[in-house]
């Protein structure tokens, strides 16, 4: 029974040595032993192969407008939550931007008119590496601080960008030059055929060593850093390659000198390593000698290229402190945000889908007309927009087109996969608008051809093309609010007031010639008195006699002397000349004879500066005491004489409109709409700023409240109103339907009423 016991006290003890021996081993090379769990889960995970791996892929964050994405050569569009990879060339249009991420590592904005390849992707821990090659246009980059091992370059045409964690903006333009500019961080800037020298160098290697030695060897670069800026010539890239080739040379025969001998002295360490004999004193003084041949060699090329670098430096340009315009772009780095779930997204995207927390969604926004730009909290592009936000953000949505109403729209994200957004503008009565001074233009909007004329309360004339381009803007000497218009006559702007008469070239702007005005014959033009054309002379109205001057050298080749003097402005009806003299007789002058053939006379005493407005048959003006006469030219009588209520203290200074069946005469505050057959007033005086433009049947003008104004001229129904920045100051004028308008502000629009 004793022999029993202990013979199973000894098989337990076999058995438990046996176990114990089974159980401890020692860990594996390469692992880490993993700490006892105390609770498993009913369903542990499993670790798919992707997620062991390296990945070579990004993931488009944000895409707006036209951006495409090259795939085995076949373009197609880009759009959020699309991933790109290596070889894939990626292009933006104009008003177009994509945000690209790059797991945690690192993020690209590529901005519009921009196009690049993706040339390197390698995503893991410590060993990332990303570089892109940027054809032309700009992109903006963060990258986070990068570890020994990991690389973020960006190559153009003419230099290579690495950095060392930092957040910069690089573009490359069309004459080969490239722009660097860095808001944080270090940038290390090499001309690419340098660069391309050293890798080609590096790849001919055998040995660790020696491309180790290699990257150690100072080769020409400019380095950027916070806040600072440079651009790179093609020229200067092409004269440091050339300063820098001899050494190359030199820095080639000793590298690969360096990489033989390693080999060499490898191999024989190799070998005594390996071998049962030890070594001689001899063989040991050899692998000594070959260490130090070696360690000289890489003191002599790092010597010798340091010394040439820093002379080859000097060909570059120092960078400079970023200018406000840099400053303002680099700013835009700013709203770079690396979102967490990229990571899960990356290594397996239908988990990711599945269990991203928080859940970000997708928000697209489509408008109409499909090329109107988008701004989306400060980002901006145009036509379509797409981009990815955490549930509960606030969105402010603008989105504008010349020739439509500009449209803001604010939303809240909601917590879903996809929101769409669609916004359609309606069409702008605004053609365009321009501003080139404060100070208020007066008189009348003057249009010629494809040229506005415009003059302001300082004797400033404005030249503008209709399509909102100002030409050219010149100063006179005449006095400021003297209510003067400036005139166009061919390609000739004539502008006469109290001081002198400028007379302009309609394309420049530049002096023809400067008459000055108040001595001799030439009388100064006050209250809008004001040059016309006739045939083919220009017709200077002096106060006692009517001036021809020659079109070419405006020297004065005849005139017409009056019986009495006036201060108003001529007009010309069926080859005659019509005055009013300041006792308010219309006269009929022949311009062969200089003789009055017929005289009308009125009760509107001293018209001042205002010229007879001539329609058809019909002339109407105005006396300063707001006496308004309608005369039938044919008949050579008056229809009728009406004396409105003007008001104390003012006076009519302007010309009297006249329209289909009614005349308009304005008297700075308000204007009245008096029966062409009868003189009765057809509706009540309209307050307004300007005197009103008839076209068409209605009225445009503007009122105190910055309106413009669209009104039937025959009932004086208002149609239409659209406000402006300020009341309109002078009387508008219509362009192929359009109507051009001036403000206070000194703003001119070109308004298309149709869209009001």
């Amino acid at each position: 029974m004793k022999k029993i016991i202990l013979l199973i006290i000894f098989v337990f003890i076999i058995i438990a040595f046996f176990l114990a021996g089974c159980l401890k081993k020692d860990d594996l090379e390469g692992f880490v032993p993993v700490e006892e769990i105390s609770e498993v889960s009913e369903e542990p995970d499993e670790i798919s192969e992707e997620e062991t791996e390296a990945f070579t892929r990004g993931i488009v964050m944000f895409a707006s407008g036209n951006v495409s994405v090259n795939n085995d050569e076949s373009w197609g569009p880009l759009d959020v939550e699309d991933f790109v990879e290596l070889d894939n060339r990626i292009k933006t249009e104009s008003d177009s931007f994509c945000e690209i991420q790059f797991t945690d590592f690192g993020i690209i904005r590529i901005q519009e008119n921009t196009e690049l390849l993706i040339s390197e992707v390698y995503l893991k821990e410590d060993q990332n590496k990303v570089n892109v090659n940027l054809k032309d246009g700009k992109i903006l980059c963060k990258v986070n601080k990068l570890t020994k091992g990991e690389e973020f370059q960006v190559r153009t045409s003419t230099a290579l960008a690495g950095v060392r964690g930092t957040e910069f903006m690089v573009t490359a333009r069309k004459d080969k030059s490239v722009h660097f500019a860095v808001k944080e961080g270090t940038v290390s800037v090499i001309p690419v055929s340098i660069a391309d020298k050293i890798e080609e160098m590096k790849f001919n290697l055998k040995t660790e060593t020696a491309k180790e030695i290699l990257d150690e060897i100072a080769i020409p670069e400019i380095i950027i850093t916070d806040e600072k800026e440079v651009t790179i010539e093609q020229q200067e890239v092409v004269e440091a390659a050339q300063e820098f080739e001899d050494v190359a040379v030199f820095i080639e025969e000793k590298i690969k000198e360096i990489d033989e001998k390693t080999v060499a002295f490898e191999e024989k360490e190799k070998l005594a390593q390996t071998s049962d004999k030890e070594l001689s004193d001899r063989d040991m003084q050899e692998i000594q000698e070959m260490k130090q041949a070696i360690i000289s060699l890489k003191e002599e090329v790092i010597s010798v290229s340091s010394e040439k670098t820093e002379e080859v430096e000097e060909v570059f340009m120092e960078p400079e402190a970023v200018s406000d315009t840099i400053e303002q772009e680099l700013n835009e780095i700013e709203k770079m945000e690396t979102k967490e779930f990229v990571i899960a997204v990356l290594i397996a995207p239908e988990k990711a889908k599945q269990e991203k927390k928080p859940a970000y969604t997708k928000v697209t926004i489509q408008v109409l007309p499909k090329d109107a730009k988008i701004y989306i909290n400060d980002d901006s592009g145009r036509g379509k927009f797409s981009g990815l936000y955490l549930p509960d953000t606030e969105l402010t949505i603008k989105v504008e087109r010349e020739g439509y109403i500009t449209k803001e729209k604010k939303i809240i994200v909601l917590d879903q996969e996809v929101q769409s957004v669609t916004i359609e503008l309606k069409n702008s009565p605004v053609t365009w608008k321009l501003n080139i001074g404060s100070t208020p233009y007066i008189r009348k909007v003057v249009v010629s051809g494809n040229n506005i004329v415009l003059a302001d309360a300082y004797g400033r004339v404005s030249c503008i093309n209709t399509d909102g381009t100002n030409i050219w803007t010149v100063s006179t000497k005449n006095k400021p609010n003297n209510n003067s218009m400036p005139v166009v006559i061919g390609n000739v702007v004539l502008f006469s007031g109290s001081r002198e008469l400028a007379i302009l070239n309609l394309k420049s702007g530049k002096d023809i010639k400067r008459i000055p005005l108040g001595k001799g014959n030439f009388s100064s033009h006050l209250f809008g008195r004001r040059i016309v054309q006739f045939n083919e002379n220009i017709l200077y109205p002096s106060n006692n006699a009517l001036l021809f001057l020659e079109p070419r050298t405006f020297n004065e080749t005849s005139r017409i002397e009056l019986p009495e003097s006036s201060n108003s402005a001529p007009a010309v009806y069926n080859n005659n000349i019509i005055m009013v003299n300041q006792r308010g007789v219309l006269c009929k002058i022949n311009p062969e004879s200089g003789l009055i053939e017929n005289r009308i006379e009125s009760d509107a005493l001293q018209p001042v500066g205002i010229a007879p407005v001539i329609r058809n048959d019909l002339a109407v003006f105005a006396g300063r005491d707001g006496t308004i006469v309608l005369t039938d030219l044919m008949k050579d009588e008056n229809i009728w004489e009406k004396k409105i209520d003007i008001g104390k203290g003012t006076g009519i200074f302007q010309d009297v409109n006249i329209g289909d069946k009614a005349v308009y005469p304005y008297t700075g505050k308000q204007f009245y709409a008096l029966s062409s057959e009868n003189g009765e007033e057809l509706f009540r005086p309209v307050s307004s700023t300007c005197p009103p433009m008839y076209y068409k049947g209605k009225l445009y003008f503007g009122d105190s409240r910055g309106q413009f104004i669209l009104m039937n001229a025959e009932t004086g129904k208002i149609l239409k109103k659209y406000p402006l920045d300020s009341p309109i100051t002078l009387q508008p004028a219509v362009y192929n339907g359009d109507i051009v308008v001036a403000t206070k502000s000194g703003t001119i629009y070109r308004l298309i009423p149709k869209y009001m």
